[in-house]
């Protein structure tokens, strides 16, 4: 097995995942996070807090095992929309907290 390297920083909801491929965002809150990784995969995760337990569904051509110009998410699955939508409702979150007690 070979060196491996993985850096997260958080901005709230948002996370930049670095590792040797590159880099990677997802975005989530609670025990559900979606998101892009460093090989242009796109996968939706669900995690039982505090167990370790995970469940992760992947899709996209990243560059695990497909044939050139084969396969894919033809249809996509509207990740990139839906993280646009939860990073807009974090902002609103945060700005809204902010007024709340920062005044």
């Amino acid at each position: 097995m070979g060196w491996s390297f993985r850096r997260s920083i958080n901005f709230g909801p948002l996370r930049l995942n670095l590792g040797k491929r590159g880099i990677g965002t997802s975005v989530g809150a609670g025990p559900f996070r979606i998101g892009r990784s460093a090989d242009g995969r796109t996968y939706r995760t669900f995690r039982i807090p505090g167990t370790g337990i995970l469940y992760r569904d992947s899709s996209g051509s990243g560059s695990g095992g497909r044939a050139a110009g084969g396969g894919g998410n033809a249809g996509g699955c509207g990740c990139l929309g839906m993280m646009v939508i939860a990073v807009t409702l974090a902002a609103l979150a945060a700005l809204a907290a902010w007024v709340v007690l920062g005044r």
